[in-house]
């Protein structure tokens, strides 16, 4: 008997063990794909992100809104110009005015975003309604992206929720951009001039102004 509630015991920790590592990771950054996660490019602030099933997401000019399947919580994608993580966190509670009658929350803990990209991941404290918000910040120089996300107070969220923003936190990254090629010569695409006395056409390619002609000699 104590043999078979041995087993059950080592079952029950391996199948705890398996859940926590695949759905609660302990900083909310590890991204596990599943299947129906949409790769979703949002071309007004340079960024991507999986978007799982039953989830949109409606990119404005002020902000990317995410369109979560319950109530309860709320999210946006913002671009601003900061070069720290609590600049950035400013910055776009100014932005997406989250709490109009609400002064911006402080922050109550801050980690590194991990995953390879440069940034912080900083909670704030509830608002003045009892909400509480969290920040994912990816820093790129001069300017930021902030994926802020806000959940209502007393709420229990269903784990597939919590789950599915979790991942859209881990893939959250910054769209990367061709370097420009220093090698290719620069220059003025080729255009066709008229003929002139029947002769044919030929391709002329403009590749910078037109060198003054000399002076004309001085005769002695």
């Amino acid at each position: 008997m104590k043999n078979a509630l041995f087993l059950v015991g080592i079952w029950v920790g391996i199948i705890l063990f398996a859940y926590g590592v695949v759905y609660l990771p302990p900083d909310r950054m590890m991204q596990v794909e599943r299947a129906g996660d949409v790769e979703t490019v949002d071309d007004l602030r340079g960024v991507s992100f999986p978007l799982p099933a039953g989830w949109a997401f409606q990119p404005t000019d002020a902000a990317g809104v995410f369109l979560p399947p319950v109530a309860g919580i709320e999210a946006w994608a913002v671009r601003v110009v900061a070069k720290s993580a609590d600049e950035a966190v400013a910055a776009a509670w100014e932005a997406i005015d989250p709490c109009s009658s609400c002064a911006l929350p402080a922050a109550v803990s801050s980690s590194p975003v991990g995953g390879g990209r440069d940034g912080a991941v900083l909670v704030l404290a509830p608002d003045a309604e009892g909400r509480t918000s969290r920040a994912v910040v990816l820093l790129l120089g001069d300017s930021a992206l902030v994926l802020w996300s806000r959940r209502a107070a007393a709420v229990d969220l269903p784990a597939r929720v919590e789950e599915g923003m979790a991942r859209i936190e881990g893939g959250f990254r910054a769209l990367e951009l061709a370097p420009l090629d220093s090698s290719a010569p620069i220059g003025l695409e080729p255009i066709d001039l008229p003929a002139v006395d029947g002769a044919a056409s030929a391709p002329v390619e403009l590749v910078g102004p037109t060198p003054p002609a000399p002076p004309a000699p001085i005769a002695p």
